[in-house]
């Protein structure tokens, strides 16, 4: 049930994350300093959780700055 529990609290985190920086046509050095500051201190209060939860939480990070990574490019070339 713990486990639960945390996945559960990761997903949210996720989300609010989500939620935050998504809307975001093309960030600012500010922007993703900021974001990335955020990612890294959540996969931090997760790093240590049982069962794989903080790589679990790590590559969910890791894909979500990589899209935004990726959408930001193409809006930049104009795809």
């Amino acid at each position: 049930m713990k486990n639960a529990k945390m996945i559960y609290q990761l997903m949210n985190d996720l989300l609010r994350y989500l939620l935050k920086y998504g809307d975001i046509e093309v960030f600012t050095e500010a922007q993703a300093e900021q974001a990335l500051r955020e990612s890294e201190e959540i996969c931090r209060k997760y790093k240590t959780a049982p069962n794989g939860i903080g790589y679990l939480a790590w590559k969910l990070f890791s894909a979500a700055n990589g899209y935004f990574t990726k959408r930001e490019d193409m809006k930049r070339r104009g795809l």
